[in-house]
């Protein structure tokens, strides 16, 4: 039986009492999918998964994006909706590994956003490795109501690559094929336009809305002026009230809320050996889940 537990902290969920290593039921999965959307985090440990039962666990969230839209080749060979994440030095190098070490939202960059992440620890070092989530409905919640005010209307345009970006794309670059080259220019250039705030589809909260990464600019708004907005809404939006540490032991999942969170990385070493080593699949989604759609 499945029984549901607040994380310690200030916001989030544990699950307890779930194999996602079979097929849930569509009422156990809409049970998840409700308490995902009100906790904006949820953790499920202990869990023992193939890529085909992670892929369908990731599936119940929203429509499966395709990892290789990055033109980075990330993916989990032979499954292309699966993200591998690790510092092994044998599969990826050291700045690929760490280009996830700032604070973002998945897809900001994209017209269709992600709604939700999942990954699931394959290795996890023994020092380190958890990942910081910050929830944007607590952090437009502190907000005073002049400044909700000033944010009713205002729209970001997001690039796929920030100025903190720059090192990491020359040495990118500098190395990279004509065909990694082009993707590269391509998603420089790739810009969307979302809200700075806006409601939670499922359940109608107001969040802030990818403030701090990939947003470069506000619409109609003189450039020093979004500026000086942005600094304080990204000072004020990863303010530690408002975050959460999800530690990671293998057989752990967890999922996030795309539109309702913000989330980095830890900055990590080569994993040379299982001391250092930390490996997660990742399920990226878009779009609501098929199982709250009515």
């Amino acid at each position: 039986m499945m029984e549901f537990r607040p994380l310690q902290g200030p916001f989030g969920v544990e699950v307890i009492g779930v194999d996602l290593s079979v097929p849930l039921l569509p009422e156990q999965i809409r049970r998840l999918m409700v308490a995902f959307h009100e906790n904006a985090l949820m953790v499920i440990r202990g869990q023992s998964l193939t890529p085909e039962q992670f892929a369908r666990y990731g599936a119940c969230f929203g429509k499966p994006h395709n990892p290789q839209s990055y033109g980075s080749g990330r993916h989990l060979d032979g499954h292309p909706t699966l993200d591998l994440l690790t510092n092994d030095p044998a599969l990826r190098s050291l700045l690929s590994a760490n280009n996830a070490d700032h604070w973002h939202a998945d897809l900001a960059f994209e017209d269709e956003v992600g709604s939700a992440t999942s990954v699931y620890c394959l290795e996890m070092m023994a020092q380190g490795g958890s990942t910081t989530v910050a929830d944007m409905r607590l952090a437009y919640d502190g907000l005073d109501e002049a400044m909700k005010k000033r944010l009713e209307n205002l729209v970001g345009i997001h690039r796929h690559r920030n100025a903190w970006d720059k090192r990491k794309v020359e040495l990118e670059m500098r190395d990279a094929t004509p065909e990694k080259l082009e993707a590269m220019r391509g998603r420089q250039e790739k810009h969307a336009r979302h809200p700075v705030a806006w409601p939670q589809p499922w359940t109608g909260r107001k969040a802030l809305y990818g403030v701090v990464g990939t947003l470069q600019a506000i619409e109609g708004m003189p450039d020093d002026e979004a500026a000086d907005l942005l600094a304080e809404l990204q000072e004020h939006a990863t303010r530690p009230e408002y975050c959460m540490s999800v530690d990671y032991e293998i057989g752990t999942v967890a999922s996030w809320d795309g539109r309702a969170t913000l989330h980095r990385a830890p900055p990590l070493p080569a994993g040379v050996d299982s001391a250092t080593r930390r490996t997660m699949w990742r399920a990226a989604v878009t779009g609501p889940s098929p199982y709250l759609a009515s």
